[in-house]
């Protein structure tokens, strides 16, 4: 589930605000000997696993065409990011945990065609690809992030103020490298991962009254 809401000023600029919760438990038996943060999780061991990148975003949106029967918005985005992971053994005598909170800016861009009879198609993603030393300001990290969100979706208009929708969704990303800020933390500082997801979803949109 996620939630967004926007406002449209003067017919050209949108802001958008969105919530995007982001969470994913897994178990699995390692075939291997793992080391997380300078903890050995031996080979054979049952491992409870948690992803958690739940994020909120602001974004502002300019639309290219001036008429009112198509769209192409072009904008930046503001994410702030609330990662954490945590890796338990299933006896909990092993366990490391790690969160990561900080701001990812993006690029934005979303369109919108109408097909007749009330239907119209569109698409939308927001995306960036960078070193964490640009994203974060972070002179001490060589770590590479990245980011894409994007879908694509059609819908039917069934009141002036009410539409329905199809919605086609890929959201992944991640980071690799080495930060040398970890004198609080346990272990080398590398980090490793990413994640890829696609989703099939059916949504609603209400379009409040002009001048409300």
């Amino acid at each position: 589930m996620r939630l967004s809401a926007e406002l449209t000023l003067k017919g050209r600029h949108t802001v958008v605000f969105l919530y995007q919760p982001l969470a994913i438990n897994t178990e699995v038996v390692l075939q291997r000997d793992v080391r997380i943060d300078a903890l050995d999780f031996p080979a054979g061991t049952p491992l409870d696993v948690r992803y958690s990148f739940p994020f909120y975003r602001a974004s502002y949106l300019y639309d290219l065409l001036s008429g009112p029967d198509g769209e192409l918005s072009v904008g930046v985005s503001l994410q702030l990011r609330n990662a954490s992971y945590v890796f338990t053994s299933a006896d909990g005598t092993l366990r490391r945990t790690a969160r990561d909170v900080g701001p990812v800016p993006l690029l934005k861009v979303r369109g919108r065609w109408g097909l007749g009879g009330g239907w119209w198609a569109g698409f939308e993603a927001d995306g960036s690809y960078a070193p964490t030393a640009i994203i974060n300001g972070d002179s001490d990290s060589n770590t590479t992030g990245a980011l894409l969100d994007a879908s694509l979706r059609g819908g039917v208009r069934i009141t002036d103020s009410v539409e329905a929708f199809l919605n086609l969704r890929y959201l992944g990303g991640g980071a690799r490298g080495t930060s040398d800020d970890n004198e609080d933390e346990i272990g080398d500082g590398f980090t490793s991962n990413w994640i890829d997801t696609a989703t099939i979803g059916l949504g609603f949109s209400y379009r409040l009254p002009s001048g409300s």
